[in-house]
């Protein structure tokens, strides 16, 4: 990588985490303008396997069935994307009983509480995006029979990561991450209350 583009790669990681603490100023939501339901299809099979602690990701396959998933070592970035992009939390959801909640509801929480203060290779548009989708799809799964404490954590941080997709969308490369960004902030927009003002500006962006 040539050292113009490796500095701006560093600018914009560090642009990206900097949006990401500011928005922790904003108000938690409130609640979603309608019952959530999963628009997001998982593997029951790869479910299972996650629950047994066998974690195949971007190519790799680590079995530990004590070790959390924020825990694992990291063999690759794309292995850091796939877990920061929650599309694992699908395949739980397809399977849907109680130790598959307890994992799902143990690895969301916990990422609120290691990354959720701007920290972390997930603060990125595109991986915002498709982690807001998934933790708006299957929200009923995640809150269901968690503390009043935890609500407050999971509406904070689906309202932070909503107001930082709307500040660093232009960011993510064109293509699929813009879209994936994109999606991201018009689907919260539409899903969490008081968040509608980011819909129009994030369609006129798709358009």
């Amino acid at each position: 990588m040539a050292p113009q583009t490796r500095f701006s790669a560093r600018m914009t990681s560090w642009m990206n985490h900097y949006h990401a603490r500011r928005s922790m100023r904003v108000k938690a939501a409130t609640g979603f303008t309608s019952r959530p339901e999963p628009r997001t299809i998982g593997s029951f099979a790869r479910g299972r396997q996650l629950v047994a602690g066998n974690f195949q990701f971007a190519g790799y396959l680590i079995t530990d069935s004590e070790i959390g998933l924020w825990d694992l070592p990291s063999p690759s970035r794309h292995f850091d994307e796939e877990i920061h992009g929650f599309q694992w939390l699908d395949d739980l959801a397809a399977v849907g009983d109680a130790p598959a909640r307890r994992k799902a509801q143990e690895w969301t929480y916990g990422w609120i509480a290691r990354f959720g203060r701007g920290q972390g290779p997930g603060w990125t548009p595109d991986l915002t995006g498709r982690r807001l989708i998934r933790w708006i799809n299957h929200a009923i799964f995640l809150l269901n029979g968690r503390d009043a404490e935890d609500s407050e954590a999971f509406y904070r941080s689906l309202a932070q990561q909503t107001v930082f997709l709307s500040k660093r969308w232009k960011v993510a490369s064109a293509g699929l991450p813009r879209f994936e960004a994109l999606t991201g902030l018009i689907y919260a927009g539409l899903a969490i209350s008081g968040m509608d003002m980011h819909v129009k500006p994030a369609l006129g962006a798709l358009a």
